[in-house]
């Protein structure tokens, strides 16, 4: 009952969402993320059993019971499915419960059987990282949901290790610019995955709710001058930059 999707611990829930947020409205330290591209024409069967997995842990009580979904927009390939939990200590995973367990808790051997070789039919990548919060150069967050269908720009950056430090003080100056604007990013570094991979993160609530460029903000704030001397240099240190936007699926979330 080994199987590329279910017998990974899903961790984490999205970099993004309110619902990881603490009662004191602090996102959560840790995100785990599970990224999934299904078989070109399998979608419908793998939103089949991704709904079965979830009403199996909502049967079971089991946790994560919180947890996230999203499909790809634009950006990268549209079969691709993020499902994200977010916890606060690394220890929380020892007591999360695995889905080839939960699903046969819930239905049975022989229809948990079923299931998961369903599941395994249907994708083609399967890939868990974890991503920790990066606070102080995350401009501060309003966390509510905006009106409309909530999706997320994520703009994922690989950085030379060896010129980080340029990197680290470009977001720290945008991370100025961004609260001055009254614009919102979150910002984490995957710390389970590509250890140079750093990711922001925004939601908002259509394609055409786009935030200010971020070069434009840095210009604003700084000046022309200091502004594109760091561009320059933050541009030097960027090896990958990649810019995807999700759109959440409440069909195959639990919380």
């Amino acid at each position: 009952m080994s199987s590329r999707f279910w017998a990974v611990l899903l961790t984490l829930t999205t970099l993004w969402v309110p619902s990881l947020a603490s009662a004191q409205n602090a996102p959560a330290r840790f995100l785990a993320v599970q990224t999934i591209t299904v078989v070109p024409g399998m979608r419908a069967q793998f939103e089949g059993v991704a709904m079965q997995v979830t009403d199996a842990y909502k049967q079971t009580v089991e946790e994560p019971q919180a947890a996230t979904a999203f499909s790809v927009m634009n950006g990268r390939d549209n079969g691709t499915y993020l499902f994200v939990w977010g916890f606060n200590e690394l220890s929380e995973m020892d007591a999360w419960a695995g889905i080839p367990a939960v699903v046969t808790e819930a239905y049975g051997a022989e229809k948990a059987a079923e299931i998961l070789m369903a599941g395994d039919q249907s994708i083609a990548t399967n890939k868990t990282t974890i991503n920790v919060l990066q606070a102080d150069v995350s401009s501060a967050a309003v966390n509510n949901f905006p009106e409309g269908p909530p999706l997320v720009t994520v703009i994922e950056t690989a950085v030379d290790n060896s010129k980080l430090g340029d990197y680290m003080l470009y977001l720290s100056k945008l991370k100025e610019a961004e609260e001055a604007a009254g614009v919102s990013w979150d910002r984490r570094q995957q710390v389970r995955g590509q250890l140079n991979l750093f990711t922001a993160a925004r939601l908002h609530s259509s394609m055409s709710d786009a935030a200010p460029l971020a070069y434009d903000l840095l210009r604003e704030h700084l000046g022309p001058v200091e502004a594109n001397a760091l561009i320059a240099r933050q541009l030097d240190a960027v090896l990958h930059r990649e810019i995807v936007t999700l759109m959440l699926r409440p069909d195959l979330s639990r919380r």
